[in-house]
């Protein structure tokens, strides 16, 4: 056996074993790290690793059973819509909650004029500079 050939069939076996191990590397990598960055509570954790779960077995699923029809074009496109969906998902529970408001939106305070259209029911804004003197 040539050198050229052995090197096709370590190369083959490695791409094989990335292709299949690869996506849980990268979630056990992230399961791992997030606590370090995410103060979550135990309903942030159930959450979380249900996701993690079914990343899991999205990739299983598709590395595995039907590994052979994901190179399907429609298969295909549902097996890449499916991990971003879940990456979608993983982004949103670890960003943090948007800071809330220091005042509600119908507190009083400094407002400028309006003028109400009464067929519409629209308000527009009306604001008035100084005329020059």
């Amino acid at each position: 056996m040539s050198s050229e050939a052995r090197l096709d069939i370590i190369e083959r076996r490695l791409t094989s074993v990335i292709d299949r191990y690869l996506p849980y590397l990268g979630l056990a990598i992230g399961t791992i790290v997030t606590p370090f960055m995410v103060d979550g509570s135990a309903e942030y954790w159930l959450v979380t690793g249900g996701l993690v779960a079914v990343a899991a077995t999205w990739s299983y699923v598709f590395t595995t059973w039907l590994a052979v029809r994901a190179s399907d074009p429609r298969t295909g496109a549902v097996y890449v819509a499916g991990p971003l969906v879940l990456l979608v998902m993983f982004v949103a529970r670890a960003a943090p909650p948007a800071p809330r408001s220091p005042r509600p939106l119908s507190a009083p305070g400094p407002h400028l004029p309006c003028a109400s259209s009464p067929s519409t029911r629209r308000h527009t804004l009306v604001v008035r500079t100084p005329s020059p003197s």
